[in-house]
């Protein structure tokens, strides 16, 4: 993409399905926010879903 041309990182913001996410896949979306990770979070509920040692990323991020 473009941003990628110039080293910029994709950020896709409110993604909340999973066709959204195999789109953004499919376009080298670098990191993506929104319901489809998590729904919003309590400080301390958020520090949790962190520090997991579940690698939460690896199943719904996208990777570049």
């Amino acid at each position: 993409s473009m941003a990628h041309k110039i080293n910029l990182t994709v950020v896709a913001e409110g993604v909340e399905e999973e066709r959204q996410m195999t789109y953004l896949s499919k376009y080298h979306c670098d990191i993506i926010q929104g319901y489809y990770i998590s729904k919003p979070l309590e400080k301390d509920m958020a520090l949790v879903f962190l520090e997991k040692d579940e690698t939460w990323h690896d199943k719904k991020a996208v990777e570049s």
